[in-house]
């Protein structure tokens, strides 16, 4: 995993470039362009560029379109109202963090699963080692490390939209930038979900799927606009396998739906293309697992069946189910039964995780609980009873004003 290094310098330090290339390259960035999202200032407050209140995209645009800077820190002076920068920046920190930010030009809210850090006073971005300098009046220089965690397949498609800057890849570019201000790092907000109090501007899960749309060039807003009712079935190889998917194809075909089977593969790997294709869909069905976030891209007014599989009643509720209606999206839960899993072949009826698979988690924790339930776990549809959950779903989908 690659990291971002924060580094508050001396005076001396941060404007004697001799010193900078000096300065050892520990930390090598060998991971994704995507992290630029991290680095790049001015376009990293972007969920407030692109949906903000007071503040429209264009007037971002051409603010941040002259704000790069010279060595000495000074700013373009095409930029007419450089004390904006400030404010904006001030927005993404809250109570001590953000009477730091306004002392000394500099502050990190690290909160749960996060830290973003914030300068609103030049800093110079070494992309060759992925450290931030950041000017510091102090003695004792201080050091942060962000680590961003960002999937080296990942796509720049997001960042081109977030500005209109051309997105830098440290990879090509290995050298020294300036900015008038930096915001670095990602902010956790919830479990496929945002925190419209922590957003400036109050923005929704319903705006955030709006910028997607955009940005990957969706077709379909809403799900009237498919014609025909469009199913997508999420197949599994491994674990939490269909066992008689091919049966459930057959039933979902009769009852009026267009079946796209869709494995790993190629296909799921390329987001700009799997995300067109999950947007053309009505429904989305799939077993409890990761795969069940790509209701992102789904128009509004569109179906996400989860199967929940023996075992994973909270975190199917709390990761996908809880989760879709402030998407715009319709959620159906088809609860399986004992018979339906092959863990009762496995255990038995009457062991704990059959009659009690929460007392898995309460003694054994989730390691526990995942190797049984998740990596020891197929599925063999009830198919009379399924079907009843997808003639809900067809209805949902053909009379839709959601």
């Amino acid at each position: 995993m690659s990291e971002v290094k924060i580094l508050l310098h001396t005076a001396t330090k941060f404007f004697n470039s001799r010193k900078m290339k000096e300065e050892p390259k520990r930390l090598i960035f060998g991971s994704t362009p995507i992290i630029l999202l991290l680095i790049l200032p001015l376009i990293c407050v972007g969920v407030d560029f692109v949906w903000g209140n007071t503040t429209h995209f264009n007037r971002w645009t051409q603010y941040f379109s002259s704000s790069e800077t010279d060595f000495s820190g000074m700013v373009n002076p095409t930029v007419e109202e450089p004390e904006s920068l400030e404010f904006l920046l001030s927005r993404l920190v809250r109570g001590k963090d953000r009477r730091n930010l306004e002392a000394t030009g500099f502050a990190c809210d690290k909160a749960v699963h996060s830290v973003v850090c914030v300068a609103n006073q030049p800093v110079r971005i070494d992309t060759s080692n992925m450290t931030v300098y950041v000017f510091s009046d102090g003695v004792v220089e201080q050091e942060t490390v962000v680590r961003p965690y960002a999937r080296q397949e990942d796509d720049l498609k997001v960042m081109s939209h977030l500005s209109d800057y051309e997105v830098m890849n440290p990879a090509a570019n290995g050298s020294v930038h300036c900015f008038p201000g930096s915001v670095v790092g990602l902010k956790y907000h919830d479990n496929l979900a945002l925190n419209s109090s922590d957003i400036p501007g109050g923005h929704s899960m319903r705006e955030f799927r709006h910028f997607l749309r955009e940005a990957y060039g969706l077709r379909f807003r809403h799900v009237s606009q498919i014609k025909k009712p469009r199913l997508m079935l999420l197949s599994r190889r491994n674990t939490r396998r269909f066992l008689n998917e091919d049966e459930m194809v057959t039933m979902m075909g009769e009852l009026g739906f267009q079946v796209i089977v869709v494995a790993r593969s190629k296909l799921v790997s390329n987001l700009n293309k799997f995300s067109q294709l999950i947007n053309s869909c009505s429904v989305m069905v799939g077993a409890h697992g990761a795969g069940l976030t790509n209701e992102l891209f789904l128009p509004s007014g569109a179906v996400m069946v989860q199967v929940e599989i023996l075992g994973t009643e909270w975190p199917s509720n709390t990761y996908y189910g809880n989760t879709a209606r402030p998407m715009g999206v319709h959620y159906l839960r088809y609860k399986i039964e004992p018979e339906e899993s092959t863990l009762l072949k496995l255990y038995g009826r009457n062991h704990s995780v059959i009659a009690d698979p929460g007392s898995l988690f309460r003694n054994g924790g989730y390691r526990a609980a995942r190797t049984v339930f998740l990596d020891q776990q197929n599925v063999r549809i009830n198919l009379a009873r399924f079907r009843n959950t997808l003639v809900e779903a067809l209805s949902l989908v053909t009379d839709s004003d959601f």
